[in-house]
């Protein structure tokens, strides 16, 4: 480094010298947050591949295995969960606890308490989750059933819904499509792997609802709305063969699972992009997407199961006669 001396003696810097140092400075900083930029890149991109996993291989089958044992005990012990009972315990129960989310959320989580209470709050919390998902499993138990009912589905011997006689039910699944998407209420439809939820402390009791006297309603357009995509797997996927039909529900689901997870970003992207009718219809196309491709993950189960469970079937159609709707 070159110094030159001014005339009272004091020694300067070369202000070539100054600007060059300078720029190495700058480079230098440039360079570091572009590694750091790279870096996060690479990690965001790995945690988000991990999070991809686990909720495919993990959480999804953890969900699928949970619905499943909660739905089969129901059917073994039918005689004391009729249809019509569980769909009305179950929508009452889910009225219940909409309409006193917010004094279950003042009374439990905000209320100061002895570090005791605490560990009966966090109990509490728990059997709420348990009775949260019983109360949807009776739900959607009885409203498929009395949906089969109502329409007269026509089932073969191996419990698969057959085309013919089913046009009352494809007539009552269009409209209740028509109905989700007026009220902008598909996105209601979405499960595992495709939208996880984290049990926080602050927001144990609380859950997002359109209006407090829609819960049933919408609820119920979206049991319709799984039910209609179920049937028609079975008219379209290896109708007469229920373990081609089992294995090609588990190997599309998965790699049309991979493949959507990979078009998230870009459907964000027109989605900001777009305005109005075109972003609502981007959005529900990849929502009823998504929940289709979960059907497939949870048919495939389903499938598997349905021998053993015929008996079960039977006598729940059979005591379906014996219900005055």
């Amino acid at each position: 480094m070159r110094h030159s001396v001014d005339v009272n003696g004091v020694p300067t810097m070369d202000c070539k010298t100054e600007d060059h140092n300078e720029k190495i400075l700058q480079d230098g900083i440039q360079k570091i947050v572009i590694v750091r930029q790279e870096s996060l890149v690479r990690n965001g991109n790995v945690l988000s591949l991990v999070d991809i996993l686990l909720a495919i291989f993990v959480v999804t089958p953890l969900v699928v295995f949970a619905w499943r044992g909660s739905w089969g005990l129901m059917d073994i012990y039918v005689d004391y969960f009729p249809l019509l009972g569980c769909f009305l315990v179950g929508m009452g129960i889910h009225i219940f606890l909409a309409t006193c989310q917010n004094s279950l959320h003042r009374a439990i989580v905000e209320s100061d308490k002895h570090w005791t209470l605490k560990i009966v709050s966090q109990f509490l919390r728990r059997c709420y989750t348990y009775l949260f998902l019983t109360a949807t499993v009776l739900h959607w138990r009885g409203g498929w059933g009395l949906l089969d009912y109502l329409t007269q589905v026509q089932f073969s011997e191996e419990f698969v819904a057959q085309p013919k006689g089913s046009h009352w039910f494809l007539i009552t699944w269009v409209l209740c499509v028509v109905m989700l998407v007026i009220l902008k209420g598909l996105r209601n439809s979405i499960a595992p792997p495709f939208a996880i939820c984290i049990v926080k402390s602050d927001y144990g009791f609380k859950f997002p609802t359109m209006f407090s006297g829609k819960v049933s309603f919408l609820g119920n357009l979206v049991v319709v709305f799984w039910r209609g995509l179920w049937i028609l797997t079975d008219f379209l996927l290896f109708p007469n063969n229920v373990v081609w039909a089992a294995w090609a529900s588990l190997v599309l689901g998965l790699v049309l699972v991979g493949l959507e997870f990979r078009l998230q970003a870009r459907v964000k992207i027109l989605c900001t992009t777009y305005s109005g009718a075109r972003k609502i219809a981007v959005a529900d196309a990849y929502i009823t997407l998504s929940c289709y491709l979960r059907i497939l993950l949870e048919q495939e189960n389903e499938s598997e199961s349905d021998e053993g469970s015929n008996s079960s079937a039977e006598k729940m159609i059979n005591n379906l006669d014996n219900v005055t709707v």
